[in-house]
Order: structure tokens, then sequence, then C-alpha cells
């Protein structure tokens, strides 16, 4: 893999995570893997947020029997 392809990686990543850790943080002891086809490095944020966030929410909710 190139410079670029590794850059749009690691930035889908940060943007992942900066999504994921505040539900997170709120779970101890509640781990996440999220696998991301890299193409969605180009969707915007709220778009990106709006996936996302109830995707983890619920997976916590179905791991935590709730």
């Amino acid at each position: 893999m190139s410079a670029p392809h590794a850059v749009a990686r690691n930035r889908l990543r940060r943007r992942l995570r900066a999504l994921v850790a505040p539900i997170v943080s709120h779970h101890p002891g509640v781990d996440i893997v999220v696998s991301a086809p890299a193409a969605l490095d180009a969707v915007a944020a709220n778009a990106l947020r709006d996936a996302v966030v109830p995707l983890v929410s619920g997976a916590i909710a179905e791991a935590r029997g709730r």
C-alpha cells in the first residue's frame, strides 16, 4: 500500500474512533472492533455518524442483553 492509501486509512480510523469513543466510554469493559472499507473516508461526517452511532449503540445493547 502506498502512502496516500495509508493516509486515508488512518484518517478513517481516527474518524471512527472519535465517533465510537464517547459511546464506549459509558460502558466499561466493552471492546468494539470496526471493519470499514477505505471508501468510507469519502463519506460526509454527518452520514458516517448517522450510520455508525446506531450500529455501535445497538451492538453494545445487544451484548449487554438489553
